[in-house]
């Protein structure tokens, strides 16, 4: 049976998909299968053959169709037991696949169903300077969900492997979310019950290079979609402190009148007990 597999969802970036797929084929002890799920507006160009250490398969879906649909049908089709995501200008240390498969073989019967690795952002965006590195801290599984209203903790696209069919149950990545579904995903395994483990020995690499999708991302959409779906799991402190949050990073013009009434409106339900609802 396969053990695992790496779905790598695709846009427009065919020559940062050739570097993380030359890196993946470096790892220690490589992945059983990599399927490479493209949403591109023009195809890339992938080699399918034996010169791979690894099984190498490449599915096209609709244009824009975004990186969670992407990621969803590549884990679909996964042979994998477990399926790790990787994203295509991102890159795991050599020894990932390895260390990887370890923890899934020591595994118990009923442990956890999704693995999480550190994040260490390589910030490649100047050059006239080496590139930066500096490690994501990580808040830990929070049965309470608070942090995930406020800040990412550490559930990023490229540090997150799941067992494939419990993944599958759960629904997968949930295609409302523009950004914040990988974060999503593990407020869900958390609301169901589902233990998660992390593991600072896996290490996956995420590059900070040029235009980035964080430069058109609407936070406060984002936020509204987390406190909407997960509503039970919040008061009004969480609530106002949630798109307090979402409106500071946003850095929209319309919002500044919205983040100044919700300082306002934060200041006076801090003496409200932390679990009590409106």
């Amino acid at each position: 049976m396969t053990q695992l597999s790496v779905v790598i969802p695709t846009f427009n970036r065919p020559d940062l998909l050739r570097e993380t797929l030359r890196l993946l084929a470096k790892q220690s002890v490589a992945p059983d299968e990599v399927v490479v799920v493209d949403n591109g507006t023009v195809p890339a160009s992938l080699a399918e053959d034996a010169s791979w250490p690894f099984a190498l398969r490449y599915f096209r879906i609709a244009a824009r169709a975004g990186a969670a649909q992407a990621r969803n049908f590549g884990a679909a089709l996964a042979r994998g037991e477990f399926v790790a995501f990787l994203d295509d200008d991102d890159f795991w240390n050599p020894d990932y696949a390895e260390r990887l498969r370890d923890i899934i073989r020591k595994r118990a019967p009923g442990a956890a169903s999704m693995i999480v690795a550190s994040v260490d952002h390589l910030d490649t965006r100047s050059a006239a300077s080496a590139p930066d590195r500096h490690f994501y801290r990580f808040a830990g599984n929070d049965p309470g969900l608070e942090a995930c209203f406020y800040f990412n903790p550490g559930y990023l696209g490229s540090c997150l492997t799941v067992e494939r069919s419990v993944f599958l149950q759960l629904g997968g990545f949930d295609t409302a979310f523009e950004t914040g579904e990988d974060k999503e995903l593990a407020m869900r395994y958390m609301a169901a019950g589902r233990s998660i483990e992390y593991d600072a020995g896996l290490v996956a690499v995420n590059r900070v290079h040029g235009p980035t999708l964080s430069v058109h991302i609407d936070y406060v959409k984002t936020a509204r979609l987390l406190l909407r779906k997960y509503r039970a799991h919040t008061d009004l402190r969480i609530r106002v402190k949630a798109l307090r949050e979402a409106y500071k990073k946003t850095r929209r013009k319309r919002y500044v009148l919205h983040l100044a009434a919700l300082k306002i409106a934060l200041v006076f339900t801090r003496v409200s007990p932390a679990g009590s609802s409106p």
